[in-house]
């Protein structure tokens, strides 16, 4: 019967595993490009946290070339002992709208929890 790796090999696998999350959130210059907006995600935090709440948006309109700049948060589920867990993406607050940028692509706008836009892009390299 296969119980996985040892001990030791899962901690150094649960290691890993925190690393990578740690290394996607601490780039800085993210750009999102969605068929409406570009935005300009800025992880202002030091390298090696886990989480952030000093993270800078910048999106632009791509019809009207309006630009909007907010600053927010990463975004985590909540691991059994209540400590940040799988990075989901950053959230920023205006008034009653939030815009989430997510991990894999995705901007979605609210107001009041109404859905105002949803669109998905690509992260550029």
């Amino acid at each position: 019967m296969n119980a996985g790796p040892p001990r030791p090999a899962r901690r150094m696998l649960a290691c890993a595993a925190l690393a990578c999350a740690v290394m996607q959130i601490a780039r800085a210059d993210l750009i999102l490009t969605t068929p409406g907006f570009i935005v300009t995600i800025d992880v202002q935090c030091e390298e090696g946290h886990v989480s952030c709440d000093r993270v800078s948006y910048l999106g632009t309109n791509r019809r009207s070339g309006k630009k909007l700049a907010l600053t927010g948060e990463t975004v985590h589920t909540r691991c059994v002992d209540d400590s940040p867990c799988r990075f989901l993406g950053y959230r920023f607050r205006n008034g009653r709208y939030t815009y989430f940028v997510g991990e894999e692509g995705s901007l979605t706008v609210t107001r009041d929890e109404r859905v105002l836009t949803q669109e998905s892009g690509e992260w550029q390299d």
